[in-house]
This record gives C-alpha cells, structure tokens and sequence, in this order.
C-alpha cells in the first residue's frame, strides 16, 4: 500500500489541495522583473532581479505554499553615490549628502586655473563617480620668443590655456614650421615653435657663361 493510505483522510485532503495549489502572479516589483522558474504552482519559486542603476532589498526568492507566496515581494531601491572628491583649486555643483544613479556633478576652476581632465562625473553602477576627478592647472605660456622672427597678431601677455599668437620671420627668411601657436593645457606653444632659417638661392649658373664678380655661396638674401 503507498504512503497516502496510511495518512489521515484531513491531512489526506490538504496534501492533494496543496498540490493542486497555483499561486498566480506574485505582484510587480518597480525597477524590476520577476522569473518565474517553471509555473506558479505549489513549490515552486520565483527569482526577482532588479534593473541596472538599483539595489535589491528583502528575498532575492520567494516560494509558492498552500496559502500563496509565503514571502512578502522585496524592493528594488535607486542605487547611490557618496558625493565625489573635492579638488585643489575647483569646486564641483550640486552639492548633496548623496546622488541617485546616473545623476551628474559639474566640476569647474577657480581664478585664472584650467580644468584638465572631465568637466561631468556621474554616478555609477559601482556606487561611484566616474571618471576620476579632474585637476585644476595654472596655464601661463612664456613669450613665444623666435630668433629672426616676431609676434604678429593674435593674444597679449598673459597667455592662458588656449591663447593662439601667429609669428612671422623677418625679412630675408623663411619660416619652417606652424606660423599659428596655440598655449596648450602644459603651458608649452602647440604644435611648436617655428624656426626662422635664411632664404638662400641655389648657385647662379648659365650655359656657356661663368661668375665675374660679385658674392659668392652661399648666396643669402
């Protein structure tokens, strides 16, 4: 004879009610989903994961008895950061005591320093800003000196980052290199400062004829 002969015809008649049982939907979890692993019958179980940028809280499980869902549905909270470094020099804005996923902060520099790396930090699925925190740089380009050559046009002393000179050569020679320079983020003179060299034309030379007088190579403007 099986086991079930042997029960009580009450426990009997609760054992074949639970196996019939169908718990149906759990519910809806916001900012999240519910699997339900094969069907919402008597022992089975359904699995809630919570979307990207949010953190589960309560049962990550929660099974089908005889009385529906034994367990009470978690929740899925925004995920947050702690607020981001502070910088020498810089400030960043808004300040909060904290920042829900994907909410930005602006950084900016004080008096006459420039930003060097991401101006917009955000808030991470790690529960950290990203990317690292800029710096703030004093930039002050020297005077974009070239022998045989002079200032043109463009920026006046100071030179702060991005401030654009164009140099010329003087007269009898040419210049090899960018005319146009522009004070980069190291305070250095982008591409490169330019060389003044001397025009210098190719020896005079004529069929059936020769050099009677005159200068002699190199011949220089």
């Amino acid at each position: 004879m099986g086991v079930m002969a042997f029960l009580p015809l009450s426990c009997l008649g609760l054992l074949i009610a639970s196996q019939g049982k169908n718990c149906g939907s759990a519910g809806v979890v916001d900012n999240g989903q519910i699997d339900y692993s094969n069907e919402t019958l008597f022992g089975e179980k359904a699995v809630i994961t919570c979307n990207e940028g949010y953190i589960l809280v309560g049962q990550r499980e929660i099974n089908c008895g005889d009385q529906g869902w034994m367990d009470s549905l978690p929740v899925c909270e925004v995920l947050k950061c702690d607020p981001p470094a502070d910088i020498t020099d810089g400030k960043f804005s808004p300040h909060k005591e904290s920042y829900e996923y994907l909410e930005v902060v602006q950084y900016s520099c004080v008096n006459d320093y420039t930003l060097n790396g991401s101006k917009s930090l955000s808030c991470s699925t790690d529960g950290k800003f990203t990317p690292d925190p800029p710096t703030c740089t004093r930039v002050e380009c020297t005077d974009p000196k070239i022998e045989n050559g002079t200032w043109k046009e463009g920026a006046r002393p100071p030179y702060r980052y991005k401030s654009a000179v164009t140099l010329q050569c003087n007269s009898g020679y040419i210049m090899k290199g960018a005319s146009i320079q522009t004070c980069d983020i190291n305070s250095l003179w982008s591409p490169g400062l330019p060389q003044c060299t001397p025009v210098e034309c190719k020896d005079l030379r004529i069929e059936n004829g020769d050099w009677v007088e005159g200068s002699r190579p190199p011949y220089r403007y």
